[in-house]
């Protein structure tokens, strides 16, 4: 009677690839250069996904500062109106302070010439 074991028939051919390739890498030199490849590779990625991301960075900061440039434009519009606004409104203070005083300088000397009277 012949006996056999599955079990080991089934795990010899699962393992036939790894066998396989563990044999065509068994050479020093051949599992260097496999390395050096996926080293080249992920290097690659990483570089390729950081010039990427540095571009979209770069364009968005670029659109950040032509609105920035807008929106100071809209400041210096609204600070220089703000100023005129001042200086009529100081102009205006400055002219009804006068005639404050003038009406002041009028009741003081009527009442002075009106109570001599």
């Amino acid at each position: 009677m012949i006996k056999v074991n599955l079990l080991n028939s089934v795990t010899e051919r699962q393992g036939g690839a790894v066998v396989a390739v563990d044999r065509k890498l068994s050479s020093p030199m051949s599992r260097l250069l496999v390395m050096s490849i996926a080293t080249a590779l992920l290097l690659a990625t990483v570089i390729g996904i950081d010039v990427i991301s540095s571009q979209m960075s770069k364009s968005k900061a670029e659109a950040d500062l032509v609105e920035e440039k807008r929106i100071e434009q809209e400041l210096a519009a609204v600070l220089k109106e703000q100023k005129e606004l001042e200086q009529k409104n100081s102009k205006h203070r400055q002219a009804h302070r006068n005639d404050q005083k003038i009406a002041r300088y009028t009741s003081r000397t009527e009442c002075r010439f009106g109570s001599d009277a």
